[in-house]
């Protein structure tokens, strides 16, 4: 069932005039290096009128033929129908995108690219796309297919600091943008409520625990297993590969006012005295403490059927469900949603607490889906009206919007939240961070491969393997 979970979960015209600058807000910036901040976003001087002058007709693709599609293909055309039923002048024909049964077109965005172009060498044509992360945004612009909404913005009453810094920066290249966020999903901090209530543990506030305290309720929460070996109670969960859980030592090692790569882009910070800091929390509770285990999960007793995607919830929560290697676990880290196609936390008896804070407040997320204005599209400002239409409904349909939001809100489209887990979802959408530099996906390879996973198997210290990621990162950064 891992394995398949695993796979399943493996699963926004140039511009006119001298631009202005606009500096995307502070509290992205990673520690006291902005390395890891978003692109400036670029608003030219000269604007485009993007109301509507008349009936609008667009062609809207959107991946299908596959398992991690489906879901997101559904809420489009949900948002879609919404959308014309709003206004009578418009009209969103939905095109399907084959991206084939396999789920490469998830990990390689040239797959996507290829699926996109395949479809525009007849005579299809595209006006807006649908895309499903920040590297296939990257490709598509690349090749040279998609167009910049920055000057769209400019002509309109949308601005990009509506947006969630994390959530802003998914289509950020160059100083321009190049994809809206549909939304945005928080890392939050997953707790079992019947572990908690048996040991006497209040649960993690919005505001989250320090990282004292986290150690500490983590030997409280800990049950050594039987003789048999059978039983027992791990108080965390660092992983590096869960098919639900970010990185634990990313999150760590932003909190710990740290970051992977210099702002410049050349160097990695990965040895830096707050990257191995946080790293070391992590060997310390796992080999140390003995609160968490040095292995995968076996997801135990779950059933992965359900409608999925969103956060909205019904019928009660099971039991929190998470085993490794017959020992129940307390705690991990985990989004705040699963993603399309899951279903929702309920089948994994999940709650939902404030993620921890260090130095500073930060977690991970993901933007799951984006939309972008096509270099082909028949009439760039009426697309650009469609697109804005179609993305304010999709903003109902997805988790958690990508624009900034409010408690009530959250509670809203979340049926079966309580108030404290809005707040920390809420306290998560603000503190997000992404991270934007260049080949980001090998230096995170890197990071777990050559850092989480040795820590955690114990076989290296936290700061020979900070040693050894950031060499193999300075290396790859050389290349480039």
């Amino acid at each position: 069932m891992a394995g398949t979970l695993a796979a399943t979960a493996a699963a926004v015209l140039a511009a006119c005039g001298d631009p202005q600058l606009v500096d995307l807000p502070d509290e992205f910036q990673g520690g006291d290096d902005p390395g890891e901040a978003p692109p400036t976003a670029v608003i030219p001087e000269g604007t485009v009128q993007t109301g509507p002058r008349g009936p609008v007709s667009v062609n809207l693709g959107v991946a299908s033929g596959n398992p991690l599609a489906a879901q997101l293909e559904s809420q489009v055309h949900g948002a879609v129908a919404d959308a014309k039923a709003a206004n009578e002048d418009l009209d969103v024909n939905v095109v399907q995108i084959s991206v084939g049964q396999d789920f490469q077109f998830q990990n390689d965005p040239n797959v996507f690219v290829d699926a996109v172009e395949s479809a525009l060498g007849g005579t299809q044509t595209l006006d807006l796309l649908i895309v499903n992360s920040r590297p296939a945004v990257l490709a598509l612009q690349a090749d040279g297919l998609v167009q910049s909404l920055d000057r769209f913005f400019s002509g309109s009453s949308g601005s990009l600091g509506d947006y969630y810094p994390a959530a802003a920066a998914f289509g950020g290249l160059d100083g321009r943008t190049w994809a809206l966020p549909l939304a945005l999903v928080p890392t939050v901090f997953w707790y079992g409520e019947e572990p908690f209530q048996a040991a006497g543990v209040e649960p993690p506030p919005p505001g989250g625990w320090t990282w004292d305290d986290f150690r500490t309720i983590a030997r409280t929460l800990t049950i050594p297993p039987g003789a048999d070996g059978a039983g027992g109670q791990w108080g965390h969960y660092f992983t590096p590969n869960s098919p639900f859980s970010q990185s634990s030592s990313l999150i760590l090692i932003w909190q710990n006012g740290g970051g992977l790569v210099s702002a410049d882009g050349s160097r990695s910070l990965l040895a830096e005295p707050a990257a191995v800091g946080a790293v070391s929390l992590i060997q310390n509770m796992v080999h140390d403490d003995g609160v968490a285990p040095a292995t995968d999960p076996d997801l135990s007793d779950f059933n992965a059927g359900g409608g999925g995607g969103g956060a909205r919830r019904g019928g009660g929560r099971a039991g929190f469900r998470l085993q490794v290697n017959g020992q129940q676990l307390s705690t991990m880290f985990g989004p705040a949603t699963l993603p399309f196609g899951i279903g929702g936390l309920d089948q994994l008896g999940v709650r939902i607490g404030g993620m921890l804070r260090g130095r500073e407040e930060a977690t991970a997320a993901t933007v799951p889906a984006g939309i972008a204005l096509m270099e082909g599209a028949t009439d760039s400002a009426d697309a650009f009206f469609a697109l804005r239409e179609v993305s304010a409904k999709m903003e109902t349909r997805m988790a958690f919007p990508a624009r900034r939001t409010t408690v009530e809100a959250i509670l809203t489209l979340s049926d079966g939240l309580s108030a404290p887990e809005a707040n920390a979802i809420l306290r998560g959408l603000e503190t997000a961070r992404v991270p934007t530099f260049d080949q980001s996906t090998e230096v995170l390879q890197i990071l777990a491969q050559q850092v989480e996973n040795p820590v955690i198997a114990g076989t290296l210290s936290a700061e020979e393997a900070c040693e050894n990621g950031a060499d193999a990162i300075d290396q790859l950064l050389d290349q480039a």
